[in-house]
């Protein structure tokens, strides 16, 4: 909801500045980070620790089956040395053995020291947790990843993936045949570099055929710059080069075997019931973007005039939700009339508040936007609603976690905001920053502010919505607190190679530290601001709820779903597709045809999902609300098809999570 009132704030800064005397653009203006003691401060207890990310292995527990026999899969994956211009294979092999205490493990072995870099192990913990969603097996045993040499980067995620499938379903992969690409949550294959050095090194190793990602044929060669056909020059070398668009092609070949799919299914309706739930909430939104919207006649129209891009995206998303409601498609007219009114909200606070910064100046203003939303008290009263909720089915499940993870990026992006007006208030006062100066730097963490009041409402919406609709019970035998942990390891894991790659290489580019460039990123995307500081906010909200509390896990893993499809998302984004300008944002793609494919994927694979939960008696309806909006977002911009992949990803790992609480995770994929 956030990430486009990042960008119209922007443009927002960069008049204000003019029009104000400010010298600096956006992106050259630097506000103060949030700092882990602010953001738990803000929550309702204020307790707990930043907590620890316990290693590289974590814990879930099994549901039903059992992991094959120990095992053993050679993978070879290729790399490009940065320094040599060349190509080449590395020697892998992958473990799996059934674990003694019934968790799920992921450890690393090298033979040199730091030989495995930070990128491999989040491609290693992706694979594990794409082929186990993907598959239904249990969320159980020992994987290990024994490395030989030195190797980093996600560009083996995908080879990685297949190797783990490969491990899981107890099949031989083909020894003359590797491949190159990230991997993305629905199984599809994402863009890299360097494939035509990449391709010669693997044919001098012995490697007769070579799988690249999809609308990659055409190459850059990261030696001289110029265009490879690299189908081309593999028949030139006698390699046979084979674009693919996901695992289940690539998994085929490597095999010779077909990986099992959830059915296709053609429609997916909400019930009644449901459908007549959303209508009366999407209406409820839309009605308090009328209201905003009608009091902006009220503001200056100076200044008004300089909240066009708000206001418009406003209209934008209350135009999309109408036009869904009319089609019928209420779960997607539910989640647009949520953000339409969340920009009309945002859009009338920012233009009341800016009269009294040119008016009173900063300190007053920042005085005026901390007071003029009770975001504390509306979120701890639904946090208090949450915590005594008690599930009876998945169906309740769904709605816990979705309630919780909104109501969790509310909080964090209002922390974000406030901890940040209240740095550069200070700093003024302090003589550490001119005037014109802060005029600029106030917008982004106002509208982050004013956007959170709109999101607490709407994960109440979310859970009056959702709650006790009908569906089968949570399995007994499941231990939330460690799927929760697996999924949010999975998550750090993504922002860690999102931060190794994307970040360092921009902080390089432009001659800055890594923490002033995650700064410069989070200025301009709320999902990167989000991911930053949500981590702190979820573990004193555990405390909050109480050790042991059933909730805290259902609070976890709703977090950990969310920012799992986040980071997932930024990867795929900022690294694997996305063409970036000089300041790291997204201009263009690598391969269109890698990016509709994976939306296309990306539906298809969250449609089958919802058909799974539809048979077992489920509802729902959340999942639904993401597959109608994301497939109207994805025929917006670059931004939005982006989005919309994230979406698409969200709500299909929340629905692959509610197949394992529910004890039917095998179901279609037999």
């Amino acid at each position: 909801m956030t990430r486009r009132a990042a960008a119209a704030a922007v443009s927002l800064v960069v008049v204000l500045a003019a029009c104000g005397g400010g010298s600096k653009s956006a992106s050259e203006t630097t506000v103060p980070a949030t700092t882990t003691a602010t953001t738990q401060a803000a929550l309702p207890t204020g307790s707990g620790g930043s907590g620890s990310s316990g290693g590289s292995s974590t814990t879930a527990e099994s549901t039903t089956t059992t992991v094959p026999a120990p095992t053993v899969v050679k993978i070879r994956p290729m790399f490009f040395n940065g320094q040599t211009k060349k190509g080449g294979l590395a020697d892998f092999s992958l473990s799996v053995a059934k674990s003694t205490d019934g968790s799920l493990r992921v450890a690393f072995s090298e033979d040199e020291v730091a030989g495995l870099g930070d990128q491999y192990r989040a491609a290693v913990w992706n694979a594990v947790t794409v082929a186990t969603l993907l598959t239904g097996k249990p969320l159980s045993g020992e994987f290990r990843a024994d490395v030989k040499g030195y190797i980093d980067g996600p560009s083996a995620g995908a080879l990685t993936t297949v190797g783990v499938l490969a491990l899981l379903r107890g099949d031989t992969l083909k020894p003359e045949v590797t491949m190159t690409g990230t991997i993305n949550p629905d199984g599809t294959v994402g863009p890299v570099g360097g494939i035509p050095e990449k391709l010669i090194g693997a044919k001098e190793l012995g490697i007769t055929t070579v799988l690249v990602p999809v609308g990659q044929r055409n190459t850059e060669s990261e030696a001289d710059g110029k265009l490879v056909d690299v189908v081309d020059l593999g028949k030139r070398n006698g390699v046979e080069v084979r674009e693919v668009t996901d695992v289940y092609e690539a998994y085929e070949i490597f095999t010779g075997k077909a990986l099992p799919k959830l059915p296709a299914v053609s429609s997916i309706r909400l019930d009644e019931t449901t459908y007549q739930r959303l209508k009366a909430k999407a209406d409820e939104a839309l009605a308090v973007y009328q209201q905003a919207t009608g009091k902006l006649g009220s503001v200056d129209p100076a200044i008004l005039a300089e909240l066009t891009e708000l206001t418009d995206e406003g209209k934008r998303l209350a135009d999309r939700a109408a036009s869904l409601e009319r089609q019928g498609l209420q779960a997607g007219a539910f989640a647009y009339a949520w953000q339409a009114a969340a920009y009309a909200n945002a859009s009338l606070s920012l233009g009341e508040n800016l009269q009294v910064l040119v008016t009173q100046g900063v300190s007053a203003y920042v005085q005026r936007v901390l007071s003029g939303q009770a975001i504390t008290a509306k979120t701890t009263a639904l946090l208090a609603t949450l915590k005594t909720f008690t599930p009876k089915t998945i169906s309740d499940a769904s709605v816990l976690m979705a309630a919780y993870g909104t109501a969790l990026d509310a909080y964090t992006v209002a922390s974000t905001g406030q901890s940040q007006l209240q740095a550069i208030d200070q700093a003024v006062a302090n003589g550490q920053m001119d005037l014109q100066t802060a005029v600029a730097a106030v917008i982004i963490p106002t509208v982050y502010f004013e956007l959170a009041g709109t999101v607490v409402d709407y994960a109440k919406a979310i859970f009056e919505v959702g709650r006790d609709l009908e569906g089968p019970p949570v399995a007994s035998q499941v231990k939330l607190d460690l799927v929760a942990d697996f999924f949010r390891k999975a998550s750090d894991a993504n922002f860690q190679s999102f931060k190794t790659t994307v970040v360092k290489d921009t902080a390089e580019a432009v001659g800055m530290s890594e923490a002033a460039a995650l700064n410069r990123f989070s200025n301009f995307d709320t999902d990167i601001a989000l991911s930053m500081a949500a981590r702190n906010t979820i573990e004193a909200l555990k405390q909050y709820i109480g050790p042991g509390e059933a909730n805290a896990s259902y609070a976890q893993l709703g977090f950990a779903i969310t920012n799992y499809a986040r980071n997932a998302g930024l990867v795929a984004k900022y690294y694997s597709n996305g063409i970036l300008d000089r300041d790291g944002k997204v201009v263009g793609v690598r391969s269109d045809a890698a990016l509709s494919s994976g939306l296309d994927l990306g539906r298809a694979q969250l449609a089958a999902s919802i058909g799974v939960l539809r048979g077992a008696k489920a509802s729902p309806a959340l999942q639904v609300a993401e597959f109608e909006a994301a497939g109207v977002q994805r025929e917006g911009d670059v931004d939005d098809k982006f989005g919309a992949l994230t979406t698409y990803w969200e709500g299909l790992v929340s629905a692959r999570v509610l197949a394992y609480l529910g004890g039917f995770e095998t179901t279609g994929l037999k």
